[in-house]
């Protein structure tokens, strides 16, 4: 992690533990779900497939008609199974963020020569407004994941079924399926961390509204390994610190508003108001 203040170091450390911890714990109930959507999807599509003395399925259009519901068969089950109130349940972390962000700020009143103004109660209700509705998103988001993965499913069976055992066609299911939480991984980890960017944006601008004479500048924090983008790694090698007009006219070329998207999908790296 780049310079900072240890006592900052340090929150930033538990901060991505949480982050960690509560991804690998959605993803592991998620797939626990999809393994049980799974199995009753194949199950309904074994009981309606035709096939023939070898049991190899027929190339029919009934056959093909089955088919066609695999997408809505997975939907259902996985839905049936709990993945919209898993979502919620995951959602309603986010704010689990929030103390470490209020650590972070103290620890900036400390180290920094002009004293920031009182932060504890700097989230406004607009801002709580703008939160919420961030967590309700990433519910939306994280919907819409199965209607894709069962999409792909469903045109891989629909291409070659014929002469297929129900035996292979499910393990082609299956394996199409698992993909599930992979993708709502992904999903899962930025949507969490940029509701916490937002929320030390928002923050950080009720700060900057109060000290008017002040100009703040960022500096990019996080890690530079293997792992690091080069967008993200121009940033933290550099070493410089940036207005907010510098920052929203950046590019990291996956996803917009470089101030809480910082890197894109799965990034690490954070905006801190510079020492």
């Amino acid at each position: 992690v780049q310079t900072c203040a240890l006592p900052i170091y340090e929150i930033v450390l538990a901060h991505d533990k949480y982050v960690a911890s509560t991804v690998s714990a959605y993803k592991a109930r998620l797939e626990e779900l999809v393994t049980t959507a799974t199995a009753r999807t194949i199950a309904q599509l074994t009981r309606r497939l035709a096939v023939d003395k070898n049991g190899a399925i027929l190339n029919n259009a009934a056959n093909a008609r089955v088919l066609r519901t695999v997408d809505t068969l997975f939907a259902s089950e996985l839905e049936d199974a709990g993945y919209s109130a898993l979502n919620r349940a995951y959602a309603g972390q986010f704010a689990g963020q929030l103390p470490y962000l209020d650590q972070i700020l103290d620890q900036l009143t400390v180290t920094m020569k002009v004293p920031l103004p009182d932060v504890r109660d700097v989230l406004r209700a607009e801002d709580k407004r703008a939160l919420a509705a961030q967590q309700a998103s990433a519910v939306e988001s994280l919907s819409t994941v199965v209607d894709v993965v069962a999409a792909g499913a469903k045109r891989q069976a629909l291409f070659g079924f014929a002469g297929l055992s129900v035996a292979d066609l499910s393990e082609t299911l299956a394996k199409a399926f698992a993909k599930t939480a992979g993708v709502a991984e992904s999903i899962a980890d930025t949507a969490q961390v940029m509701f916490y960017r937002t929320a030390t944006a928002r923050a950080f601008d009720a700060i900057q509204s109060d000290l008017p004479e002040m100009v703040l500048r960022y500096a990019y924090d996080g890690p530079d390994d293997d792992l690091t983008r080069v967008f993200c790694q121009r940033l933290v090698e550099s070493a410089k610190t940036y207005t907010r007009e510098e920052i929203g006219s950046m590019n990291n070329h996956q996803l917009p508003n470089v101030l809480v998207t910082c890197g894109g999908w799965n990034c690490r790296h954070q905006w801190m108001i510079a020492i």
